[in-house]
């Protein structure tokens, strides 16, 4: 299974940084915007005593709670702080990702509306806003947040990158190739930029698509997204030898990324490596046990292996976890009836 384009946004989102350390490198690899208690990668000295009147203090100690999830405290202390410096823009962005993780997505883009009104000038705010609305499926707002954005700041790669998403999700593929070329083009090294377009012309069929995924890779060798890029090409052309190479590699490098073991595995059962196969979809789902792929296709590699009992429970979690998921639904009826 290929990474979805919202799984892309996600790790834009995941790998912010504060603005100090703020460059070109851009989603995936080095990130933009602002330090929030989402990422706690901050540097700061220990705090021996809190000092109320701090603010900075304050958001860090929001910061730490917000990381072991007592998003009440992390709220109370953010308030605090905002009391100080109400037009904190790293503090808006803080409140609206505390907001978003407990899923009030109506009130984190209510203070993101906020804070580009009182600090209109504020790229990062901006772009925080087009990201949520685009998490949100807001896109034709998003598309007009990014003309405001363009207007003041034309060069902004950020922008053209998050208009290539809202047109790639909405099926106008050319559209997104024109705006995810652009971000390219303004900062070369765009390396979710470069995977989207990949992504767009191996939909075609063009191979040019693998040229994109190479690029990508150029900027970051150990890019996990870009390897599982590549490999799920050669995949999906036959050159099954590349892509387990690809596939061990990134599970050796980044062993927490889940689609390599999903996808080797799906390799190893098409060869008839049955054992090989169900030991991927098991760490497959000792990463990440909502992955109902990962239920279906160990459920019918249990099932080879002579272990029905097993095979019938994976299916039946496979159901649990995506209704909707017709194949593993048709396996379940076969195996309920094999049963009887």
């Amino acid at each position: 299974m290929k990474s979805s384009v919202l799984f892309l946004l996600g790790l834009f989102l995941a790998f912010q940084s504060c603005k100090s350390d703020i460059n070109t490198d851009r989603l995936g690899t080095a990130g933009t915007s602002v330090t929030t208690p989402a990422s706690g990668n901050a540097k700061q000295k220990p705090i021996t005593k809190l000092d109320t009147t701090n603010p900075d203090q304050l958001y860090m100690e929001a910061s730490k709670y917000f990381q072991s999830k007592q998003y009440g405290l992390a709220e109370h202390y953010l308030d605090m702080a905002m009391r100080h410096k109400p037009n904190e823009p790293d503090f808006i962005m803080a409140k609206a990702d505390l907001y978003m993780e407990q899923n009030k997505s109506r009130q984190a883009l209510d203070i993101l509306e906020q804070g580009v009104k009182a600090v209109p000038r504020d790229t990062f705010l901006r772009l925080k806003q087009m990201q949520f609305l685009i998490i949100t499926r807001q896109y034709s707002t998003a598309i007009q947040k990014s003309s405001e954005l363009l207007a003041m700041d034309p060069q902004n790669p950020e922008a053209f990158f998050l208009r290539g998403l809202i047109f790639k999700e909405t099926g106008n593929d050319s559209l997104a190739v024109i705006n995810f070329q652009r971000a390219v083009d303004i900062n070369p090294e765009l390396s979710d930029a470069y995977i989207n377009l990949g992504d767009l012309y191996a939909k075609k069929g063009d191979p040019l698509a693998l040229k994109y995924y190479q690029n990508a890779l150029a900027f970051n060798k150990d890019n996990p997204i870009a390897k599982h890029s590549i490999a799920y090409y050669y995949q999906n052309h036959n050159k099954l030898e590349e892509a387990i190479k690809l596939y061990e590699d990134i599970e050796r490098v980044t062993p927490g990324y889940p689609d390599a073991y999903l996808n080797l595995g799906i390799i190893y059962y098409t060869q008839e490596k049955i054992p090989e196969a169900y030991e991927q979809f098991s760490k497959l789902l000792e990463l990440d046990d909502q992955v109902a792929e990962g239920y279906f296709y160990r459920a019918l590699a249990a099932e080879q292996l002579g272990m029905p009992q097993k095979a019938l429970f994976d299916m039946k979690e496979a159901v649990s976890i995506d209704p909707q998921y017709e194949e593993a639904k048709k396996e379940l009826d076969r195996m309920v009836h094999l049963k009887e």
